[in-house]
């Protein structure tokens, strides 16, 4: 799913292809789910503070059903 939905980015002469956050945010849930680190939930808040714009949610709730995360999509939203 990340390399087929990868983000190329630009940085000066340098090219660099990017698992999209969406990707990023979707693993952080199941790291969550595996051990319960609330360093993952932080994480997820962070980059939908930081960029809300980039981020695909009708991509990303389509996967969070998939992959049975709404629990902790919930958790990760909410702060608790």
């Amino acid at each position: 799913m990340g390399l087929a939905h990868r983000r190329k980015l630009t940085l000066d002469d340098l090219t660099l292809y990017v698992g999209p956050v969406e990707y990023v945010i979707l693993r952080k849930l199941e790291y969550y789910r595996e051990g319960n680190s609330e360093k993952h939930l932080r994480d997820i808040r962070g980059m939908l503070e930081s960029s809300p714009a980039q981020i695909d949610r009708t991509f990303l709730d389509d996967w969070i059903q998939r992959l049975g995360l709404a629990a902790e999509w919930h958790k990760a939203q909410s702060g608790s």
